[in-house]
């Protein structure tokens, strides 16, 4: 196990009108299967948190074009780059607070990075302005695992159909309960998908039996002093890696909080987040875009002259 700092574990191995969130939920029992009911646990970290954009909402870089879409019984946001054609895909999962202004930032700024990108809704349209709120949303989406199989099949056909266009390779990221979201997507499309990223999602559901049939790599941006996901709950995710023989790069970022990426929040924290950013980018670029082929010029040779030779007298 890698450490940074102290601890980094690496193992080589839509836009409608949002509805306002409920405040009231009450959480059906969940099954063996499923991750354990973190709501409160969420809710005691964001206790404080209100949903405002964080630094992590920056432009894209290049130019995209968004809009709200219809995925098969669901809406989402789409946005692809304006004028750069790209076949590569990536679904995106939203925070614990929704699929609100932030996310959709973020997808565009994804976007900018060379992908066709859908950012789902796991809350029917709702998105939370409290914790209070949020915490409900949360339970209901994260103890209805089928609904959320269903609603990510659904967004990888639509996403590599006529209308996504994303022809390519495709991954799955998500912050927060999204990130959830990203291990469930993996298990779910083990062979489609071909990366997922997760950011401090609870990875509890995700057995050695499940994780298995998982052929793309991972990974995972997770949080020191996160009390919800802790380093040994990542330890434990690494080693159920290990054991199903998947490949993964985990990194514990010191000093940070849960969150300190998330769109909307303020937990944020630039350094980490920045740090986080470059190598979602770069493990994206290398396993979902086409490798650029090399050319090679020409040799150019020049045809060789010959001096007329002095004649003797």
């Amino acid at each position: 196990m890698h450490r940074l700092l102290p601890f980094v574990l690496v193992f080589a191995a839509a836009c409608a009108a949002p509805k306002p969130a409920a405040d009231s939920a009450a959480p059906p029992a969940a099954s063996a299967e499923e991750p354990h009911d973190m709501a409160d646990s969420m809710h005691t970290e964001h206790a404080a948190d209100r949903p405002t954009p964080s630094g992590a909402v920056q432009p894209p870089r290049v130019p995209v074009v968004g809009e709200t879409v219809n995925y098969i019984g669901s809406r989402g946001y789409y946005a692809r780059p304006r004028s750069r054609p790209t076949r590569a895909g990536l679904i995106v999962a939203h925070e614990w607070w929704g699929l609100n202004d932030n996310v959709r930032r973020m997808a565009d700024r994804l976007a900018g990075e060379g992908y066709r990108v859908l950012a789902i809704d796991l809350y029917a349209g709702m998105v939370a302005t409290r914790p209070d709120s949020a915490a409900g949303l949360y339970r209901a989406a994260t103890t209805d695992l089928d609904g959320m199989r269903d609603n990510l099949q659904r967004a990888y056909r639509w996403l590599t159909g006529p209308q996504g266009g994303a022809t390519g390779k495709v991954g799955i990221l998500g912050w927060c309960m999204g990130g959830l979201v990203a291990i469930e997507g993996a298990m779910t499309l083990p062979t489609q998908l071909d990366a997922a990223v997760i950011y401090y999602g609870d990875m509890s559901g995700a057995t050695v039996e499940r994780l298995r049939p998982i052929r793309m790599p991972i990974l995972g941006h997770f949080a020191e002093q996160d009390r919800a996901i802790p380093p040994d709950s990542v330890a434990a995710f690494e080693q159920r890696l290990a054991a199903a023989g998947r490949p993964a790069d985990l990194t514990v970022y010191p000093g940070v909080g849960h969150g300190f990426a998330n769109p909307t929040g303020q937990r944020y924290d630039a350094a980490a987040e920045a740090e986080a950013w470059t190598k979602t980018v770069a493990f994206l670029r290398q396993n979902l875009l086409p490798t650029p082929a090399r050319t090679t010029r020409p040799r150019t040779t020049r045809p060789r002259t010959t001096r007329p030779r002095a004649r003797r007298n």
